[in-house]
């Protein structure tokens, strides 16, 4: 099942509203919370249902792979990931 979000409940979400600056627009530490609350709340869904449509932005899911051995390319260490 596709999980759809609106944007409003993302930023709805837990109580947190942010002041309105309609003159002023947001301030940088408002900007950044707005940023911090979507990106959870798209991890938060991604966790749980594995998949998050945005609208007129994108679609992002969860795929499972197949563990491959790479290098570290700071120590040279072979590791899987």
């Amino acid at each position: 099942m596709v999980k759809i979000i609106p944007s409003q409940p993302i930023l709805d979400q837990k109580g947190h509203r942010l002041p309105n600056r309609r003159r002023h627009g947001p301030y940088r530490a408002e900007t950044k919370l707005i940023v911090q609350k979507t990106l959870d709340a798209i991890i938060n869904v991604l966790a749980t249902e594995g998949r998050v449509e945005l609208r007129n932005f994108g679609v992002f899911k969860v795929k499972r792979r197949k563990p491959r051995q790479a290098r570290n390319p700071r120590t040279g260490e072979m590791v899987m990931v």
